[in-house]
This record gives C-alpha cells, sequence and structure tokens, in this order.
C-alpha cells in the first residue's frame, strides 16, 4: 500500500515536471515582455532622393548657355553686395612737404598764348585769363624741394597745380627776363611762364 502511493506521488510529480517544461518551451519572447513595455515593430527607413543639381538650359551651338531665372536673380545679389572698391580721396590743402629752398612767399606770374597771369601767396592764388581779368580766387597749398615750389588746390572738382623753378626765363614776347619758370595745369589746359618774387 505504501509502495503504491510513492508510485502515484511518482508520477503526480513527472507529469508535472513535464507540463511546466512543455509550457516553458512554448512562450515566446513577447511573453517575457507582457507587462512590461509594449513592443512596437520598427518603422521601415525611408530614403531621401538625391540632390537634384540646378536647372540649366544647354545652349544650342554658338550661343551661351542662361541660368534660370532665380539663378539669375541670386547672381545679381550676390554682384551688387559686393562692395566696391574705394576710389582715393585727394585733399589739396593736406600737408605737404616744403623743403624748398626758395623763401619767397609771394610771386606774380604771366604767359603768352594764351594771354594768363597769377599772383599768388601761400594760402590763395588769383588766376586771371584774357576772358575773365578779374580772375577765379583760388585756395592753395604751397610744397616744394630744392629750388621749386609747387601751388595746387581744387577748382571746379578738377585739381590744378603750378610749379615755380628757380631758373632764368625770358617772356616771349616782351623779351622781359624774370627769375622764375612757371608750368602748369588748370580746367585740363597747360600753362608756361615766367614769374618773380613779390
Amino acid at each position: 500500500m505504501q509502495l503504491s502511493n510513492q508510485r502515484r506521488l511518482l508520477v503526480a510529480f513527472t507529469s508535472l515536471a513535464f507540463a511546466i517544461s512543455m509550457s516553458a518551451c512554448q512562450r515566446t519572447p513577447t511573453d517575457d515582455a507582457a507587462g512590461t513595455a509594449e513592443v512596437t515593430p520598427e518603422a521601415p527607413a525611408i530614403e531621401m532622393p538625391a540632390e537634384q543639381p540646378p536647372f540649366e538650359v544647354e545652349a544650342p551651338a554658338g550661343e551661351e548657355a542662361t541660368m534660370d531665372n532665380g539663378a539669375a536673380a541670386a547672381a545679381a545679389t550676390a554682384a551688387d553686395t559686393s562692395p566696391a572698391p574705394e576710389a582715393p580721396s585727394v585733399d589739396p590743402h593736406a600737408s605737404a612737404a616744403d623743403n624748398s629752398a626758395i623763401k619767397a612767399t609771394s610771386f606774380k606770374a604771366t604767359g603768352n598764348e594764351p594771354f594768363w597771369g597769377f599772383d599768388v601767396d601761400d594760402k590763395m592764388m588769383n588766376f586771371t585769363t584774357l576772358e575773365n581779368q578779374s580772375g577765379w580766387m583760388l585756395p592753395v597749398k604751397r610744397s616744394g624741394d630744392g629750388n621749386k615750389v609747387t601751388y595746387s588746390g581744387v577748382h571746379e572738382g578738377k585739381a590744378f597745380a603750378f610749379s615755380l623753378i628757380k631758373r632764368g626765363c625770358q617772356d616771349s614776347m616782351s623779351g622781359q627776363k624774370f627769375d622764375y619758370t612757371v608750368r602748369g595745369e588748370l580746367n585740363g589746359n597747360k600753362y608756361e611762364g615766367c614769374a618773380s618774387a613779390k
């Protein structure tokens, strides 16, 4: 009787172990995750299309290729925003070196064909012509080197300058002799003549 009970118990235990092992074999990975995080299927990767080059028009032979309006506008904008080079500013009244050995500060000059003349000091020049005998009053700056002195300035937006060189000069009409030879340019016209210190 006792042996029979032991057999029944052994059979029951074996059946229970078999049932547990079968249950373990039938479990899936999602059973282990039950009650925790819910597993969602992975979304398929989306491939982005390759970047297309800007639209270009192929020109017929002998003609230049053209860009679309957007590219042309972008190119024009880029060109417009580029800084323009600055023009050099000329200030004729800026300090200039005066290393001239000429100590005189006032001169009277004349010239022929066309007839012209000026009276000048360190700050102002009165330039006259046959047509304008009252002359133009022109602010000037003096500079010089060695046996030359130069008076320069701006008239009607254009730079001018007259240089007096300590070298004998003879008037081409009167034959009068002077101590200085004058060369200069004003309003696009070139002038040559003689001068003396006042």
